[in-house]
């Protein structure tokens, strides 16, 4: 499934029991509240034991982002960020969220 935001590619694809969320593009506030919806309505999947994030084609991610990241691991602690972007790595690690988010509970 891919979203259509002119600013983002989503995509997410099935394999197995996890789900992966491939992003590609800038992650601010508007793209944020997309990534939002995309994590929601996967989350509702049936069967789903863990949702995956690879934020390896993001040149941009603010704080909305970070918020929206934090939820979804929140909601779901099988959900891990994985393939971050140098930009991403940066601000993952200045926020301090860096393994939190990339590493399962």
């Amino acid at each position: 499934m891919t979203e259509g935001d002119p600013l983002i590619n989503l995509t997410t694809t099935r394999i197995g029991s996890a789900a992966v969320v491939t992003v590609e593009g800038e992650l601010d506030l508007h793209t944020a509240r997309t990534l939002m919806g995309t994590v929601d309505d996967t989350l509702t999947t049936p069967d789903l034991a863990a949702i995956v994030i690879d934020l390896s084609g993001v040149t941009f991610l603010d704080s909305a982002t970070l918020h929206v990241l934090i939820r979804a691991k929140q909601r779901n602690v099988s959900m891990k960020v994985v393939n971050p972007s140098a930009t991403v790595l940066r601000l993952l690690d200045l926020t301090g969220t860096r393994d939190y988010l990339m590493n399962h509970v």
